[in-house]
């Protein structure tokens, strides 16, 4: 096998430098089943996202509209997850995590640059929702 090719029991897969492999399963039992969902459904139903908003597409499903990874940054992905928090308790109420079981997941996740506070970093960033919040 040449440079750059991975090989694991179960799959093999090439290794590019803009994609990363993520094997997420929505099978029964999966651990990531409900990552592996929500980011699914981000893709292929933006509108049934939450929060809602009209024409809605969320980055990172295709090659024109990548995830940048954000390093370094505390501070803004501390407000991503702040507004996503929102977004739950805006739908699910205050009590969205049931006593802490559940949690808010965001997509994009809060550690790339296209995350739920996007807007308010980046000014050429479109003002509508891009991104999609679940518990």
């Amino acid at each position: 096998m040449g440079q750059g090719h991975l090989r694991h029991a179960k799959w093999r897969a090439a290794v590019f430098s803009n994609v990363v492999a993520l094997p997420y399963s929505t099978k029964s039992g999966a651990v990531e089943k409900a990552v592996a969902e929500h980011s699914r459904d981000a893709f292929s139903k933006p509108g049934n996202t939450f929060p809602k908003s009209a024409g809605k597409t969320v980055p990172g499903h295709d090659i024109k509209h990548p995830l940048s990874r954000l390093h370094h940054d505390a501070k803004r992905r501390s407000d991503d997850r702040a507004e996503a928090f929102k977004a739950c308790k805006a739908h699910w109420g205050t009590g969205y995590s049931r006593g802490g079981k559940l949690e808010c997941d965001e997509y994009p996740f809060a550690a790339t640059y296209q995350g739920a506070a996007q807007a308010k970093y980046d000014p050429a960033a479109p003002k509508t929702t891009k991104y999609s919040a679940r518990r």
